[in-house]
């Protein structure tokens, strides 16, 4: 056909990269990585899923106590409307 190879896969490349631009850190953390024989690999990866898991009890811990701070405002917005109809806490 005489076309390079490349040509074909561009297209592929550009849809699954978008948005996604590695800083030089990023880069250079990548080609370390790769360096790695299969158990530097693990520890990394294992590292990795200790922070992404780290991450998310953090978020639910926080989503929680947002949770519980909305219910305490609506309590308390009750106990007020209560207040001002006569009643008393």
């Amino acid at each position: 056909m005489g076309v390079d190879a490349n040509y074909f896969y561009q297209d592929y490349v550009e849809e699954h990269t978008e948005g996604f631009t590695p800083s030089l850190q990023e880069r250079e953390m990548i080609l370390t990585y790769r360096n790695l024989d299969y158990y530097g690999k693990r520890h990394v990866e294992a590292v990795i899923e200790i922070e992404k898991s780290r991450l998310t009890d953090s978020e639910m811990v926080h989503e929680a106590k947002l949770v519980q701070h909305e219910e305490n405002m609506e309590a308390l917005d009750n106990i007020k409307g209560l207040e001002n109809e006569g009643y008393n806490a």
